[in-house]
């Protein structure tokens, strides 16, 4: 693993509202070099710099050419695994992992774990709600996903954006990088 964080999601478990009986590994957004792939995937190379998802998926079933692989027929929870470790087996790794053409200078890696899974919800839900150029999109409950530049900058979305969870500081730089990111992409 070249970079992992921990998700909003992961603590969950820690706070207690899901319950825990066991140990458990946390962690589903990461990126990093591939190190071993098994017999079966034809996509990823070893040494490769692959970007994950929090769920595996084949991308090959119906449910995920129609753009929903988080419901794929064969998915599994990557966050079961835990990616807060120095080495994670990504099951289905061809409909899974994304490649990027070459290894990323180190300063821009913890930038991609966003593309791990705060600009694939970001996306999904503009996808989801038909957004559309010229759109007023509202973001209630946003926390990251309208925090962060990259999905504030998705060229799927319409032109003015309100975004609003509670985090004062989080809203008025959120609002006007979504609004900026939507009207330069829209």
């Amino acid at each position: 693993m070249s970079a992992t964080c921990v998700c909003g999601s992961d603590l969950w478990d820690y706070r207690g509202i899901n319950p825990v009986s066991q140990p458990t590994p946390i962690g589903h957004e990461y990126v990093g070099i591939a190190e071993e792939v098994g017999s079966e995937v034809t996509t990823i190379k070893p040494g490769q710099f692959v970007i994950g998802s929090f769920f595996a998926s084949d991308n090959t079933c119906e449910i995920c050419q129609a753009g929903y692989q988080t419901n794929c027929i064969h998915r599994e929870y990557v966050g079961a695994n835990g990616a807060q470790a120095q080495h994670l087996r990504v099951p289905l790794a061809d409909g899974t992992l994304v490649a990027t053409p070459e290894l990323p200078d180190s300063d821009l890696v913890p930038s991609l774990l966003a593309a791990s899974d705060v600009l694939g919800t970001g996306w999904f839900g503009a996808v989801a709600a038909n957004v559309q150029p010229g759109n007023t999109v509202a973001v209630v409950g946003a926390a990251r996903s309208a925090c962060s530049p990259s999905s504030s900058s998705a060229p799927r979305p319409g032109r003015r954006g309100i975004q609003g969870d509670g985090r004062t500081a989080c809203h008025q730089g959120a609002a006007t990088a979504l609004t900026d990111g939507l009207t330069r992409h829209g």
